[in-house]
């Protein structure tokens, strides 16, 4: 570069010099400015700005809002807002439980003023920062294999640790005002709860609310605990969740005691609860999980809720409850009824009184207001359907209850019960003495065990009928008269069920065991749905092989029926099965015969009293008919059993009623009496007044036995009716013994048609078949009357079955007389050479009938 000189300005010189160097003029606007003053003016600068900001906050909105609080919040919670500290109680590990190490992480608005926390620091050593985690034997410890060389607290725990848990929800009623508004009492209870239920509480965290109420939540090892008050209404709702296996039930009675502080000294506090077991098992059962335990621990719908007992046994886990439903009493009517006045609630108070449960390994059993019916339903039929019980045996029965029904026997010498559970037992007496109390029989003791007829063994009673009575030609002991089994359901989900419902030996044990006209009677679970498909494909299946096995074994009868008055949730079954025949004629007795019974074999009261307070003669009778829904799962069996082809009239049918009939003077013969004549045409095939099947006259087996022995004594005041039973009337054997069944239309003109004339018969019969064709020496087994031994479509159809399965069997035109086949109304092989022989001389005109022969004596 050069200058306009031509010279290097870069190189030396005074004239370059001179000219390269600043003007006076530059110099004035040069300022010197050291580093140290420019970081010194940033940092005052950052500082002013920092005080303007806070300054600001505190006139425009801390300012505002403590003038807000205080002037409309006045002393309590003033005085809560400028308290500098609080005693707070520190959570406190159980002596010998290992505390865990762990990361605390916690995110919070600025609430310093309203909360309050603490956290479980490990005593004696410092904490290690190390990320890994301890897991205590009750805590949420994942089903993974732990990873290599890691070492766990205990190792050698074999416990499960599923991802589930039990969940406690309280509400508490009626609590005094200043204890829910205090976060030190309160957060002291919350601590103790957890000590006292063996948790790991790792830290908590209250917060007072405004203007009133604490919210506070705990961590623990096993989960959570957290609740929120309301002091102005005296409310608490709380919350405890734990994972593993330690049951929540014991720590209610804790909650209650720590947290139950009344309002007032004459209000006592209400409480309500929850239990669930939340999470997810892998299908592993627990009492606790059962539809019946659920539906008492997990509803909060009870107005009132308490435990009395919960044992585990050798054999089961005993659960008693005290609930009051919402849906039929209120605690308010409970309270009313423990006054000492003249309210209708005090003068009754078991109306209103909480009823026991009690659940065996979570399976509803029995409860307080239930159990008569329970137990009455169950021994009562069975005892009424034998003439003379006097030995008796019990398979179960521990609550002592049915030994209670069956004491009230006068007949009965001894009975036998076989319990395998004696701790069973003992927890009844103490815990629901109604159930076992003999005190008021006339004759017998307080405690139904000490009465002289009992004999109690605590031993399997599986094994104690084997080695007495499986050998028919070795019985060890005396037989009993009736065999009453109250032991577990046969739907039960559990192996002890499935032997005892599907064992051979023991069946037949029980079998051997009975007398003549023994009696066996088992619970035997609730009623099926009607939408149910067959018993064997299902829970039930276990009832429908034990119907099977005792079918197999040789008893002659057997009968389900149900009640419903037992507090179940639905229908509860019995099955009732008799050795004999004589067992359903005593099964079928009218309402008058078993409430005459009952009068009779009884004992007294000593309070004069009623002996029984649901069964009676009308309870009877309808136990004779078995349930729609009993019916139809029945016929839902593969192969469908003969009897469901015949349930009702067939639609397809065509039907010629009464009025298009007439009696007139018969033509079979001069002495034949009266017949029954179309006015018109009827096909092959057809129904003859089917509208009137049913309506007949039935001389049940007493009945027909009485006018029988009468008849023999006083032979003119009966003849009428003697006559017009055997005259007109059908001999059957539905019912055990003899009976008849006269049909009450004008079909009972209907005579017989001799040489096989007949134009009318029952289905399946032999057409052909006549009484100049038949075998005198044997009845033809399409005559004899069909019989199952378990049919609930016969059961329930018993009429029909008898008048309403004939047909005709040829074209009939008007003007015809309707003829049938009387060999059909033989009732018994015992009667068929009479009744035939009795026929051949009738159609030969050397006889007449029973009605023509009556008349003309008249």
């Amino acid at each position: 570069m050069v200058n306009h000189n031509g010279e290097d300005p870069r190189q030396g010189g005074s004239s370059n010099e001179s000219s390269l160097a600043p003007s006076a003029s530059d110099d004035a606007y040069k300022v010197k400015v050291s580093l140290r003053f420019i970081i010194l003016s940033f940092f005052v600068c950052t500082l002013a700005a920092f005080a303007v900001g806070q300054a600001a906050r505190i006139l425009l909105i801390e300012g505002p809002k403590r003038s807000m609080l205080v002037s409309h919040f006045h002393s309590p919670l003033s005085e809560k807002i400028t308290e500098p500290t609080r005693t707070l109680p520190p959570p406190i590990a159980k002596e010998g439980k290992p505390i865990p190490n762990t990361i605390y992480t916690a995110k919070n608005f600025d609430t310093s003023r309203t909360a309050s926390s603490s956290l479980l620091i490990r005593r004696g050593e410092e904490e290690d920062a190390s990320p890994s985690q301890s897991c205590a034997s009750n805590s949420c410890r994942s089903t993974s294999a732990p990873a290599e060389n890691e070492v766990t607290a205990e190792e050698d725990d074999e416990e499960e640790h599923l991802p589930a848990g039990q969940h406690l929800l309280v509400d508490m009623k009626g609590l005094e005002a200043a204890f829910l508004n205090s976060e030190e009492r309160l957060a002291h209870a919350m601590v103790e709860v957890v000590n006292e239920a063996s948790l790991t509480l790792l830290s908590y965290h209250c917060h007072a609310l405004l203007p009133s109420g604490v919210s506070c939540v705990g961590v623990l090892l096993e989960s959570h605990v957290s609740f929120h008050t309301w002091p102005s209404a005296g409310v608490i709702t709380l919350d405890l969740f734990t994972c593993g296996n330690n049951c929540l039930l014991p720590v209610v009675p804790i909650i209650e005691r720590l947290f139950s502080i009344p309002a007032s000294p004459n209000e006592k506090p209400q409480i309500v609860w929850s239990h669930q077991l939340r999470g997810f098992r892998n299908g592993n059962s627990s009492p606790l999980s059962t539809w019946d335990s659920t539906s008492i621990l997990a509803t909060l719908d009870m107005e009132y809720k308490e435990q009395i007992a919960s044992k585990q046994t050798n054999f089961q886990r005993i659960d008693i409850y005290d609930i009051i439903s919402a849906r039929f009493n209120t605690r308010e009517e409970y309270e009313l009824s423990l006054a000492k006045d003249d309210s209708y609630y005090s003068q009754n108070p078991d109306f209103f009184s909480p009823d026991r449960v009690v659940l065996l390994d979570g399976i509803l059993q029995s409860r307080r207001k239930g159990e008569n019916a329970y137990h009455e339903s169950l021994v009562h039929p069975a005892m009424f359907a034998h003439s003379n019980p006097q030995r008796v045996a019990i398979v179960g029965g521990g609550e002592g209850a049915t030994l209670r029904e069956v004491l009230k026997h006068k007949s009965v010498r001894e009975v036998v019960m076989i319990e395998i559970d004696q701790e069973m037992v003992s927890v009844s007496r103490q815990y629901l003495p109604e159930w076992s109390d003999c005190s008021d029989l006339v004759g017998s003791s307080d405690w139904c065990g000490d009465d002289k007829r009992s004999t109690l063994f605590y031993e399997d009673a599986m094994q104690w009928f084997i080695s007495r009575y499986l050998d028919t030609e070795n019985i060890k002991d005396e037989l009993f008269d009736v065999i009453i089994m109250d032991a577990i359901d046969p739907n039960d989900h559990n192996e002890f069920s499935d032997v005892l419902y599907n064992n051979n030996d023991y069946l037949t044990s029980l079998y051997n065991g009975l007398s003549e006209d023994g009696i066996l009677v088992a619970q035997i679970g609730e009623t099926p749905g009607v939408g149910s498909p067959a018993e064997v494909n299902t829970a039930f299946k276990n009832r429908s092989i034990l119907i099977e096995h005792l079918s197999r074994l040789g008893f002659q009868t057997m009968h389900v029926y149900g009640q419903n008055h037992g507090g179940y949730h639905a229908t509860w079954n019995n099955l009732l099965a008799g050795k004999s025949l004589t067992t359903r004629s005593k099964w079928y007795e009218n309402a008058a015969e078993t409430n005459l019974q009952i009068s009779q074999r009884l004992v007294r009261s000593k309070s004069g009293s009623t002996m029984l307070r649901y069964f009676d003669g009308s309870t009877m009778e309808r136990f004779q008919l078995p349930g729609r829904d009993i019916e139809d799962v029945f016929c839902r069996q593969i192969p469908v059993p003969e009897d469901c082809s015949h349930r009702g009239f067939n639609r397809q049918i065509p039907n010629f009623n009464g009025h298009m009939l007439e009696v007139k003077q018969s033509t079979v013969s001069e002495s034949a009496g009266r017949g029954l004549f179309a006015t018109v045409d009827i096909p092959k095939g057809s129904y003859i007044s089917a509208e009137s099947a049913g309506h007949s006259v039935h001389f049940k087996p007493n009945t027909y036995a009485l006018i029988e022995e009468m008849e023999l004594c006083v032979t003119t005041v009966l003849d009428a009716v003697y006559f017009y039973m055997h005259g007109y009337g059908v001999q059957v054997h539905h019912l055990g013994e003899k009976s008849n069944v006269v049909d009450s239309s004008i079909l009972t003109f209907m005579n017989h048609g001799c040489n096989g004339t007949y134009n009318h018969a029952h289905l399946g019969y032999n057409c052909e078949l006549h009484e100049f064709t038949a075998d005198v020496s044997k009845m033809p087994d399409e005559y004899e009357e069909e019989r199952s031994v378990f049919s609930p479509v016969r059961d329930r159809n018993n009429p029909f079955w008898i008048t309403s399965l004939d047909l005709t069997t040829r074209d009939i035109s008007a003007g015809d007389e309707l003829l049938t086949n009387y060999l059909a109304f033989v009732g018994h092989s015992s009667d068929w050479k009479y009744d035939l022989l009795h026929l051949r001389a009738q159609c030969s005109g050397k006889d007449v009938g029973d009605v023509t022969s009556y008349e003309t004596a008249q």
